[in-house]
């Protein structure tokens, strides 16, 4: 009898045993085809899509945005991440709404990359809000973001406090710029200064012409045969 109910004992454990085994490797091949899903592969590694983003503020050739898109492509060969497009702006960082930017968004929603980079974190943008609610859509979208000079990955929760805390920084050196401005400006006037462009017709001031004297002069005279 003994013998009976010891024998049903180690049957019942048994069956526990291999059901907890069977539910294991099913946990870990869901895990394996969602990794697969999610990231394209690629023989001897993973493969990530990222998207290179750069922004000067002119479009006088005196800021070029080459030196940023070095820097970007440069990391992406270093970890084998595919470059799936370069997205250029010449617009002020203060503008939400830049023809680059806004086609990298599109694109984005589209996921046709897996993350975005950019050479530092006030080439994304200048203001605090749009800067949030742009990352805030990337991350929805199920797309990463790394700031490469600030050393700033948005997958991980230090990644995003510090994100926050450097775009408050770059509105608020912006907003010092705008006052220190204004603020010369405003002396300028009090000085009697007259601000702007002359008018047609009006007479310069003597080194106003001298200068523009000596830029003729030295302006090269094209000879034809």
């Amino acid at each position: 009898m003994l013998d009976y109910y010891a024998h049903r004992a180690y049957s019942v454990r048994s069956t526990m045993f291999q059901k907890q085994m069977i539910t294991k490797r099913e946990i870990e091949s869901r895990k394996s085809l969602a990794t697969k899903d999610r990231i394209p592969q690629k023989t001897g590694g993973i493969m990530k899509r990222v998207a290179l983003y750069a922004r000067v503020s002119t479009h006088n050739g005196q800021q070029d945005p080459e030196m940023q898109l070095t820097e970007l492509r440069e990391y992406a060969a270093r970890r084998d991440l595919i470059v799936a497009g370069e997205y250029v702006d010449h617009v002020s960082g203060s503008k939400d709404s830049r023809p680059s930017l806004n086609r990298l968004m599109a694109d984005a929603h589209s996921r046709k990359f897996d993350a975005v980079l950019v050479w530092k974190i006030d080439r994304w943008g200048r203001s605090l809000k749009h800067i949030v609610v742009s990352l805030a859509d990337l991350d929805a979208y199920g797309v990463a973001f790394v700031s490469l000079r600030d050393n700033l990955d948005l997958s991980t929760p230090s990644g995003r406090l510090m994100m926050q805390l450097l775009g408050a920084m770059a509105e608020f050196e912006r907003s010092l710029i705008q006052e220190r401005v204004r603020a010369g400006l405003q002396n300028a006037r009090a000085k009697g200064k007259i601000l702007g462009r002359p008018l047609k017709g009006e007479k310069l001031s003597r080194t106003t012409e001298w200068r523009r004297r000596k830029a003729a002069e030295n302006t090269p005279v094209e000879v034809t045969a």
